[in-house]
């Protein structure tokens, strides 16, 4: 989980990727969506699109392009920083929304990036938890010593004991239960998140965004957990015959 973590949470080029993807989701595109169309309103109200109009454009490869950079610059803000308000700049997706949903692209009306600067979402306020993810940025280097030291115990305690199937059951089910645990509390994890947004839209775009940083690894929790309960029981029923041989 710390390894994951730390390639592709803690990356910023990583997490510009996966905010990239994330847009696929309409709850994501249909929650940035106003922000966008009301900063184009505020520079040029007759090419104001409508909010329908930006979340099309969102899904335009070129805009969610920008939009993972804008992702990424976040992170890196969030994670060099570590105090005051961490805000998702969406001025040059603004920008680039405008060409794709107008008739009109912000060069043909004399504007840029700059003008757009109202088009920003906070993403999150409150020192404890920008401390709480600044210290797990910190530690996450943890996972490039824990996991190899982890992996070499649980094969020497399997090549070192008296029994190895036995053993190679328990460490299976060791391993499935360790697994398991990491998928129950990303859920719990979850549903922490979700229930501190009181709008439906935002706790659905919430939704999306986790799915799309954290949906891998509840997968791979899932079937490392599968694999190695079919290892558990197979070395199990292995080592039932054997005793029984005797």
């Amino acid at each position: 989980m710390l390894l994951y973590a730390r390639s592709e949470v803690f990356d910023p080029g990583s997490l510009g990727d996966n905010a990239a993807e994330a847009l696929a989701d309409e709850a994501v595109r249909d929650a940035i969506s106003p922000t966008i169309a009301n900063a184009i309103g505020n520079v040029s109200p007759e090419n104001q699109p409508t909010d329908q109009q930006v979340a099309d454009a969102l899904a335009d490869p070129r805009v969610a392009a920008v939009f993972g950079a804008a992702s990424g610059a976040a992170a890196r803000q969030l994670f060099g920083q570590g105090e005051g308000p961490v805000d998702l700049q969406l001025d040059e997706v603004t920008e680039r929304a405008l060409g794709v949903t107008g008739d009109v692209s912000a060069e043909e009306l004399g504007v840029s990036a700059a003008d757009f600067e109202s088009a920003r979402l906070n993403l999150i306020r409150g020192e404890a938890v920008l401390d709480a993810l600044e210290l797990a940025e910190q530690i996450g280097w943890l996972g490039l010593i824990l996991t190899p030291l982890g992996l070499l115990a649980l094969l020497l305690s399997v090549l070192l004991a008296r029994d190895r199937l036995r053993a190679a059951s328990f460490a299976g089910f060791a391993v499935a239960a360790i697994a398991l645990l990491s998928v129950a509390l990303l859920y719990v994890g979850r549903e922490v998140t979700l229930a501190q947004f009181n709008e439906q839209l935002t706790e659905d775009a919430v939704a999306g965004a986790w799915a799309a940083l954290l949906g891998d690894l509840q997968t791979g929790g899932l079937i490392i957990a599968g694999i190695a309960a079919l290892i558990a029981l197979a070395a199990a029923a292995m080592a039932s015959r054997s005793r029984r041989a005797y």
